[in-house]
């Protein structure tokens, strides 16, 4: 039990770090949090919402570890350090991407079906 703790306690660093230092994971935090609210406020379900959040979240945090390790690895500027960084960050892209493309389709219907009915 002990062990499991400790293992919670470097993971809630892990996270006050990266809202600490990431400007990117603050962003998709208010994202996330807009989009929860949203979701609540549509009743379209909260599961296509929280998966695509916790998804991009893990994609950032991922990406973010493979950058401090190249960073800490790479003196100047490297070709494979760079193409590390980039493959990094190509896959944060697809999954926001992907995450804002389910969001559309699944609160896109009853969006603008509320907005519909407003006028």
């Amino acid at each position: 039990m002990k062990r499991l703790f400790r293992s919670i306690s470097f993971a809630w660093q892990g996270l006050s770090n990266a809202w600490l230092t990431q400007r990117n994971f603050r962003i998709e935090i208010g994202i996330a949090l807009a989009a929860t609210i949203l979701a609540i406020y549509l009743r379209t379900g909260l599961t296509p919402v929280l998966i695509c959040v916790m998804v991009v979240f893990a994609s950032e945090l991922i990406n973010s570890s493979i950058e401090a390790l190249v960073d800490l690895n790479t003196q100047g500027v490297h070709p494979l350090a760079k193409a590390a960084k980039d493959y990094a960050a190509a896959a944060v892209l697809i999954t926001s991407f992907g995450s804002l493309a389910i969001g559309i389709l699944v609160l896109g219907p009853a969006l603008l079906e509320r907005i519909l009915s407003w006028l």
